[in-house]
């Protein structure tokens, strides 16, 4: 299946007034995907390592997984349909109780790539998905000429204050 899918990688996050824009660097392009703004600012802190005196959500998943043997093998963004991207996690499973185990888990892409970044796992795109997309890579140049700003990790710390200010949105995009 590997042949089927098209690496991914969260480059640069941005705020907007609806949300957070999340762009995915893939195979020659760069595609745009828009998550809530609280997720966008989870994936900015686990993306810029910032830790909190107290786990959060996506840090206690991550606990909860380690913890029963498990592991994050990929996350995959398998549809999208009118905008709105559909995600399987990949977790393998082993311990004491039970032999090794594979299972695949629907959830919003926000929420893959936040445990993916935490987790060090893969992140992938279905080959069919991926190249339905448009190359959102002209949007990443205006915003590095118009705010003065590079896509990069470090300068997605400057959108969490922002973003904190903010009620959730959880059914903006994903």
């Amino acid at each position: 299946m590997q042949g089927n899918l098209v690496k991914i990688e969260p480059l640069f996050l941005f705020p907007t007034t609806g949300g957070t824009a999340m762009f995915l660097l893939g195979e020659e392009k760069v595609v745009l995907i828009f998550i809530d703004r609280n997720m966008g600012a989870t994936i900015i802190d686990a993306l810029n390592d910032n830790d909190f005196e107290r786990p959060q959500t996506h840090d206690f998943f991550h606990l909860l997984v380690e913890s029963m043997g498990g592991e994050m093998k990929k996350v995959v963004l398998v549809d999208e349909k009118e905008g709105i991207f559909h995600a399987l996690a990949e977790f393998q499973i082993e311990n004491e109780v039970m032999e090794k185990k594979i299972v695949q888990i629907d959830c919003r892409p926000s929420d893959c790539v936040a445990l993916a970044v935490r987790m060090g796992s893969p992140m992938f795109c279905s080959r069919e998905v991926w190249q339905r997309q448009d190359d959102k890579s002209h949007i990443l140049r205006f915003l590095e000429e118009n705010f003065n700003e590079a896509p990069t990790r470090e300068s997605n710390q400057h959108s969490t204050d922002e973003q904190d200010d903010h009620k959730d949105n959880d059914d903006y995009n994903d």
